[in-house]
């Protein structure tokens, strides 16, 4: 359901709301960050994991999140921003629940690449979801919002480093702890409380339910003449992977991919 937030809350409580759920997403993103830290020399001590080991298992998961970050982006471009939304999720479940059970080797970098793609798919399905649903206004204070989100994560991963360091099985313990986090996300998808883009509705033509739900996160003002704007103007253009690869034909992608470089 894409009917998630009630009528008679104003905008600013159904977005701070929404906010705080999806945010789950970028706290699992920066705990796994911070518990590897306190994690990996319990682990390689007890499956007796060599220096090359533990180094292709840490380095494992940025690979991975190079690809999760287009995947994700696809994936809400096409089945919508909740479907991105919920492979990240699923990724960021799955991925530390298969490291802490892993037996050996293989599965522990197994389960370190599925959760790189979790966070990767994340970051993009995040703040494309929050650019999309929040006031000009609220931008800016959500960005900031989510970059707290991310160092509370790993802030919590060092936290729970410490608090179970010497109980049996502590670095298993620390690792699965980082799936409860996506429990709210899914609870939240699962039971409508977390509405499809008024973009991407947009952008698919399926201007009603759009409108509707950004009436649910912008001033009645606003809220009109953003619709009235998504509804009269153009599509939003696709860039291909091959277009990506080689953009020097495309002189405003090479513009977008420079200040991406920038910035980054």
């Amino acid at each position: 359901s894409n009917s998630a937030c009630h009528d008679d809350a104003n905008p600013s409580q159904n977005l701070w709301r929404i906010a705080g759920i999806i945010s789950v997403v970028i706290l699992a993103e920066g705990y796994d960050i911070g518990v590897i830290n306190g994690a990996i020399l319990h682990i390689k001590r007890e499956l007796a994991l060599s220096s090359f080991e533990v180094a292709l298992m840490v380095s494992v998961t940025p690979l991975f999140v190079m690809t999760g970050a287009p995947v994700g982006g696809w994936v809400a471009d096409y089945a919508g921003r909740r479907a991105g939304l919920a492979m990240a999720t699923f990724f960021l479940f799955f991925g530390p629940i298969l490291m802490a059970a892993s037996p050996n080797f293989a599965f522990l970098v197994l389960g370190r690449s599925i959760t790189g793609v979790g966070v990767g798919c994340g970051m993009v399905v995040t703040s494309t979801y929050i650019s999309e649903v929040a006031p000009a206004k609220m931008k800016n204070k959500l960005v900031g919002f989510m970059e707290v989100g991310l160092d509370i994560g790993v802030l919590l991963g060092f936290f729970c480093n410490w608090a179970l360091l010497g109980v049996p099985h502590d670095w298993r313990i620390m690792i699965a702890l980082g799936s409860v986090l996506t429990i709210v996300l899914v609870i939240g998808l699962l039971f409508g409380l977390v509405p499809e883009s008024p973009r991407w509705l947009f952008l698919h033509q399926n201007c009603n339910e759009g409108s509707a739900i950004l009436a649910n996160f912008a001033d009645k003002g606003e809220a009109t003449e953003v619709a009235q704007a998504w509804a009269q103007g153009p599509r939003r253009s696709m860039a291909t992977f091959g277009h990506l690869l080689w953009p020097w034909d495309d002189a405003r992608l090479v513009g977008q991919l420079a200040a991406g470089l920038v910035v980054g």
